[in-house]
């Protein structure tokens, strides 16, 4: 099978589009290009499809990516990146997009914390008008999630990851589980039947993690979040204030439990005219009671045991996967890649400390990050690439390369650092907690106990200490 060269800056596609800078890889390479003909600069994605050694299989799925590109294409909405061409060179599509300039909503939320209600109901409305066009143009997307939605300068939302690399096949196709898998819907996920709704609980989930700054389902482990996804007890949004019923709607696991589009438009809309933000991206001053409880549905209150099974055949069958949708966003867990669990006796609170070999950013070519991690692991045999994207505590937009050890503490991954050799190493809390993100600690004379140990474990050699 012959291997397509990996593009780089300089390249020019199609003789008329020069790569300038590499903007992405998390749906599909994203480049920044300029338009040599029409003298402006542009967006162009590649859409690699998966390989097969059947020559005839390998036709239709290039021929399937072109098709979905061209669908992509038919979608028209001020919210919804628009595309402007597509284009096939080297047997697969790509696509020429126009160039939004802002901070994707994963990045706002890492940087400002999560929104208002209000705020989050605009974007969430942004959003819904960019999916309602592409149902009504017969594409569902597939890859709802805050990577895949981009915030202009003006705070309208802009989505994103429309075509082959990260959509879903149109209507009536089934294919591969898509994106992360705590943004796909309990139906997919159990290899069912997918429509418009199955968009409608990505948004859901969206919405929660917009005004919580984190998901209610992403476990340790690709089982852990499927299993959450698709049959435990759902929690309600916290700090949901007004937005908190919508989402709950949104995340029903029955399909046609979840409001239609035009309904949603007019809850999200009450929800924008009944807060007043007092900024524009946070939380505002004042805020409603929280509602505790939990959203049931009636699978989860009488789960059938031939729905149970299907679910432990589908997720044998995901966990099975051996790579995650980074590059071509069509298959579940990137090879390298480690997002399993840390053991019991490693984790000192709600994750586990990790010896940060490297950082390596994602807009690194691929074949220069393969050629990193093969360099360190010749000097630390079994070096893992992490996503950092997969975990709330690392800074986002990189590949971390780990030790494969894991630690109780970080004076513990420093010494396994020293032994190692590596000067540059620092220790870093791994976890899916957000407030657990300056657990990281440096190489130094005298390491800071404050970001060295989680608080529980300073807390718990405190009281030690004093009995």
């Amino acid at each position: 099978m012959t291997r397509i060269r990996e593009h780089s800056v300089g390249d020019v596609v199609a003789e008329r589009f020069e790569l300038m800078a590499r903007l992405g890889s998390s749906t599909g390479t994203v480049w920044q290009a300029r338009d040599l003909l029409l003298e402006r600069d542009v967006a162009l994605k590649e859409l690699r499809v998966r390989t097969a050694d059947d020559p005839a299989e390998s036709v239709r799925l290039r021929q399937q990516a072109l098709e979905e590109a061209r669908a992509a294409a038919l979608i028209r909405h001020v919210n919804a990146v628009t595309v402007q061409e597509v284009l096939v060179q080297q047997s697969h599509p790509w696509l020429v997009m126009e160039l939004v300039t802002g901070r994707s909503l994963r990045e706002l939320l890492w940087t400002d914390g999560p929104l208002a209600p209000a705020r989050a109901a605009r974007v969430g409305l942004d959003v819904l008008g960019a999916l309602d066009a592409a149902h009504t143009a017969g594409v569902l997307h597939g890859g709802v999630e805050p990577g895949n939605v981009l915030i202009r300068a003006d705070g309208s939302a802009v989505l994103t990851g429309f075509g082959a690399a990260g959509g879903a096949p149109p209507f009536g196709v089934t294919g591969d589980v898509l994106g992360s898998p705590e943004f796909v819907a309990p139906e997919r996920l159990r290899g069912e039947g997918v429509g418009p709704a199955s968009d409608l609980w990505a948004l859901g989930m969206l919405l929660y993690v917009c005004v919580e700054g984190r998901t209610p389902v992403l476990g340790h482990s690709i089982r852990q979040t499927v299993r959450a996804v698709c049959e435990e007890p759902m929690p309600l949004a916290s700090q949901g204030g007004a937005l908190t019923k919508v989402i709950g709607e949104l995340l029903a696991r029955d399909p046609g439990g979840r409001p239609s589009a035009s309904r949603l438009a007019g809850l999200l809309g009450e929800v924008v005219r009944s807060e007043t933000e007092t900024v524009v991206f946070g939380r505002p001053s004042a805020r409603a009671e929280p509602t505790v409880g939990v959203v049931r549905s009636p699978v989860e209150q009488a789960p059938g045991r031939r729905r149970r099974r299907r679910l432990i055949v589908v997720l044998d069958a995901v966990v099975g996967s051996a790579v995650i949708a980074t590059a071509t966003a069509l298959i579940l867990l990137h090879q390298g890649v480690h997002i399993g669990p840390a053991s019991a006796s490693s984790r000192s609170a709600t994750g586990t400390w990790i010896a940060d070999l490297a950082e390596i950013p994602h807009t690194t070519a691929p074949d220069e990050r393969d050629q990193r991690l093969a360099d360190l692991r010749e000097q630390v045999p079994g070096a893992v690439l992490v996503d950092s994207d997969s975990w709330e505590s690392l800074p986002p937009g990189t590949w971390v390369v780990r030790a494969p050890e894991e630690f109780a503490d970080g004076f513990s991954a420093l010494a396994h650092c020293r032994k190692l050799g590596s000067e540059e190493c620092t220790a870093r809390y791994l976890s899916h907690e957000q407030d657990e993100r300056d657990l990281t600690c440096e190489a130094a004379p005298t390491p800071d106990p404050e970001t060295c140990r989680h608080p529980a474990m300073r807390n718990r050699s405190s009281s030690r200490q004093d009995g």
